[in-house]
């Protein structure tokens, strides 16, 4: 092999683009992706897998990750997405993770978020049949609401001074909250079990 083609097969490989995909086709998502992507809110339009691999910051009064595809699963992977630091006042509509559309099967799962006064944490309320797992969550601003949707497993989710409200029917199991509250307009079908926090009527 010649030394001119081996040099031209390294500037080839060198030029290659870098993929935000992982080897098991997962999409890997952090803060240089995101503001490549055009930055926050970060929109899943496609279904699939997607994962963090770094703390996302996201800026006072907008959403983080919005979600307005079905099937798509959300591992935080162990890291943290946190709304910047603002003054109390009232925030406006967005979360750190957010299902802009009728969406169903949404996984979220390991990982921690941290809210400010300027932004809710799940908004999952157009959900259904999603699957909440192994999340801390703390509210900063101590009183936000954080919605589930319809037909959600929640296990092992702590949210100490916030409020989880699930749309019945549902499931929650071995978690915690400041407030369970429940939404019983189409079914009073909701199970909440070996938890802790006062379930609101």
């Amino acid at each position: 092999m010649t030394r001119n083609l081996i040099f031209r097969m390294g500037l080839v490989i060198g030029l290659a683009p870098v993929c935000g995909f992982a080897v098991d086709g997962q999409v890997l998502i952090n803060q240089s992706t995101v503001m490549s992507a055009g930055g926050f809110p970060y929109i899943i339009s496609q279904p699939g897998s997607y994962k963090l691999t770094s703390n996302l910051i996201v800026p006072n009064f907008v959403s983080g990750i919005q979600i307005s595809a079905s099937n798509v699963t959300l591992d935080l992977n162990g890291f943290t997405i946190s709304g910047a630091q603002a003054p109390f006042i009232p925030p406006p509509f967005t979360a750190l993770i957010q299902a802009i559309a009728s969406v169903q099967g949404i996984a979220i799962r390991n990982g921690t978020l941290l809210g400010s006064a300027a932004t809710n944490l799940i908004d999952l309320f157009r959900a259904s049949g999603s699957i909440l797992e192994e999340l801390l969550m703390f509210d900063l601003a101590n009183g936000n609401q954080s919605y589930f949707g319809t037909a959600a497993v929640v296990r092992h989710v702590n949210n100490p001074s916030g409020t989880i409200i699930i749309t019945c029917p549902a499931m929650v199991t071995e978690s915690l909250a400041f407030n369970f509250g429940r939404i019983m307009s189409s079914s009073s079908a909701c199970t909440l079990s070996s938890v802790s926090g006062q379930i609101l009527p």
